[in-house]
């Protein structure tokens, strides 16, 4: 639902709009598609395991990132890095990302929200949090719930 209450379309009209997941911590990932199956979301989950692999999913160009979760703290380039390549992509540079990690140095979050984070979560991360999230990024018209009711 949209946060004035409206129903969404009842499944994805364009199956290239992915939500990518960029962490090297497959057990985060997981929790990221528990999260998503729990939300009722049918968006397709791409994963990345590192930075570089993260440029490499995002440089698809028959995807449609509609959302990036983004670990700050991964092998090869960071999350920063990938962020700023990200920004620097005239097709992806307003793609939504929420920078979801272990880290809260201030320096870290200042420096993610001047390359223009749409949010900022601290590992672990609960449930309600990442729909909170989602739901102020008003992501309706691209994160698409399933028909099945719960």
């Amino acid at each position: 639902m949209t946060a004035g209450g409206d129903r969404l379309p009842a499944e994805p009209v364009d199956e290239r709009w992915v939500v990518v997941v960029a962490d090297d911590d497959e057990m985060a990932r997981e929790l990221v598609v528990r999260y998503f199956a729990k939300l009722k979301l049918v968006n397709r989950v791409v994963h990345a395991t590192d930075g570089d692999d993260a440029v490499r999913v995002l440089a698809e160009e028959s995807l449609c990132p509609a959302l990036v979760l983004l670990d700050l703290e991964m092998p090869g380039r960071s999350g920063l890095e990938v962020l700023r390549w990200l920004r620097g992509e005239r097709r992806l540079s307003d793609v939504p990302v929420v920078m979801l990690t272990g880290s809260a140095e201030l320096d870290e979050v200042d420096e993610a929200y001047a390359l223009g984070i749409s949010s900022y979560l601290v590992k672990p991360v609960g449930f309600a949090a990442l729909q909170d999230v989602i739901r102020q990024l008003g992501l309706a018209w691209a994160l698409v719930p399933s028909r099945r009711e719960a």
